[in-house]
Formats: C-alpha cells, sequence, structure tokens
C-alpha cells in the first residue's frame, strides 16, 4: 500500500490528509508529526507510517516549499514530491530533479459547466477520487499535461487573494461587494496568468464567467491572505500579484500589491 507523507498543515494539507485518511499517511505541521486532523469541528484519526518509502506532498505556504523540499531531500533517497502550493513556482522548482506541480480544487461550484471542465482532463478530479488520483504519480501530474489548470490556478488566486485582501485592508471588512476595479484586476491578472503560463489556452470569458460564479461561493468568507496579516505570518503575495512586479503594464495589479506588501512590512 502507498505511504503519504503530508507537509502542511492548512486547508489543502488537512483536506488531503483527510481523503488519504484509510492509508499509512504522515501529516506534518512545522513542529511535529500530527495525530488526528480535524474537519469542521470532527477528529479524524491518521494512520501513521515509519516508512522511508513515501509519496511527499507538499501543501505548504509558497515562502515554506523549498525549505521543505530541502529537508526532504537531506532525510530521503531519491524521494518523489508532489508540490500542492499556491503561485508561481516555477522558479524556485526549476533546480529540483523528481518534483511534480500538482493543482486540487475544491470549493468551486458543482455546476454542470465545472463537472465538463473536470471530466475531461485526468489531472483534476473531485475530492471523492484523490486519493486513486494520488497513487497513479508521477505520470498524471507532469508539468507538462499540467500547466495548464496551473494556470488557471493562478488567475483565481491572483484575483481573490490580492484583490479581496486589499480591499478588506482598506476596508477592514468581508469582502460581500467586490470593488469595481475587478474587471481590471481581472484583465491583468489574464494577461499576466498567460505571460507566465504559456500553455494556458482558456478564452477570457470562459475565465471571467467561472469566476464570477467562484467569487459567489466565496465571497462571505475571509480571504485567507488577509488572516495571514491579522496572525502575523507571511503571505503568499510575492508569488502571485507580486509576479506583475518588474513587467511593463499591470498597473492596477501593481497598486493593489503595494497595498498589500505595505502591511506586510508594518505586520511581520
Amino acid at each position: 500500500m502507498q505511504n503519504f507523507d503530508i507537509y502542511g498543515n492548512g486547508a489543502v494539507g488537512n483536506a488531503v490528509a483527510y481523503f488519504l485518511k484509510n492509508y499509512p499517511c504522515n501529516l506534518h505541521s512545522k513542529t511535529s508529526k500530527l495525530q488526528d486532523i480535524s474537519i469542521h469541528g470532527k477528529l479524524y484519526p491518521l494512520k501513521k507510517h515509519t516508512s522511508k518509502n513515501s509519496l511527499h506532498i507538499v501543501c505548504t505556504k509558497a515562502f515554506s516549499v523549498t525549505g521543505c523540499i530541502d529537508k526532504i531531500l537531506k532525510n530521503n533517497t531519491n524521494p518523489e514530491i508532489l508540490v500542492l502550493s499556491n503561485g508561481y513556482l516555477n522558479h524556485q522548482l526549476k533546480p529540483y530533479k523528481n518534483i511534480h506541480r500538482g493543482v486540487v480544487l475544491f470549493g468551486v461550484s458543482q455546476s454542470n459547466d465545472t463537472y465538463n471542465i473536470i471530466s475531461k482532463n485526468p489531472v483534476i478530479k473531485i475530492f471523492d477520487s484523490l486519493a486513486d488520483l494520488l497513487i497513479t504519480l508521477p505520470s498524471v501530474f507532469s508539468s507538462e499535461k499540467n500547466c495548464g489548470f496551473l494556470g488557471e490556478k493562478f488567475f483565481f488566486n491572483v484575483i481573490l487573494n490580492t484583490l479581496c485582501s486589499a480591499y478588506q485592508l482598506q476596508h477592514n471588512e468581508l469582502v460581500r461587494i467586490i470593488p469595481k476595479t475587478l474587471l481590471k484586476v481581472s484583465k491583468e491578472a489574464f494577461e499576466l496568468t498567460k505571460k507566465l503560463h504559456p500553455d494556458f489556452q482558456q478564452p477570457k470569458s470562459v475565465m471571467f464567467k467561472r469566476l464570477d460564479a467562484l467569487i459567489d461561493s466565496v465571497s462571505k468568507n475571509q480571504n485567507s491572505m488577509y488572516t495571514d496579516f491579522i496572525k502575523k505570518r507571511p503571505s503568499e503575495r510575492s508569488y502571485l500579484s507580486g509576479m506583475s512586479v518588474g513587467l511593463q503594464g499591470f498597473e492596477t495589479l501593481k497598486a493593489l500589491d503595494n497595498v498589500i506588501h505595505s502591511t506586510e512590512r508594518s505586520t511581520i
């Protein structure tokens, strides 16, 4: 049976651990191995293992990814590593071998349109089949096959993290009404995504339509980047909107990124 080691016990790490709870699985926080996971207030025990022959799944914040990978490489011989962290990490991951980028989608609208998009590509599956998907590694998570979906995730994260967190920082409230800058940010985020992910080929109209549906489903939640500031910890800003800095254009994204960066410098 496949063994798993998951690093990072945030939303993604906990979700992956939950769907792998019937397999030998270690969930690593910054300081220890966790005995169980908490989903909606309910505890689920983990089947911990001591094997060195394991699939290592990195779900940490983007700024911790390389440190986590270095630690895995130091303690294991030729390990297989899957990175499920947010943001544009191509530069950070380029020096490594046997590293695969993956995408986990959850919390999206389960409309017929969404199911159709997911079912057309074996890389993305709804959570009830995530365990089966991970066990088929490494072939399904090669960066060549996955670049389009990484681009889509980057597009949504840039908007939902950068725009919403900047709005919350300025208004000190949850985002219930997306400001008028949404259209400008969406256009710039789309162009930035195409620049960073050359294989990203989704039409703008399709992405904007999906964005509207996604905003409806998450607009009452507290933004994850905003939560980073409240808890006085670094955000993934530099791996999302921060990728626009130093490039021509993207003025709206740069302005929002500056709001976030200023807060980050003053709170950490």
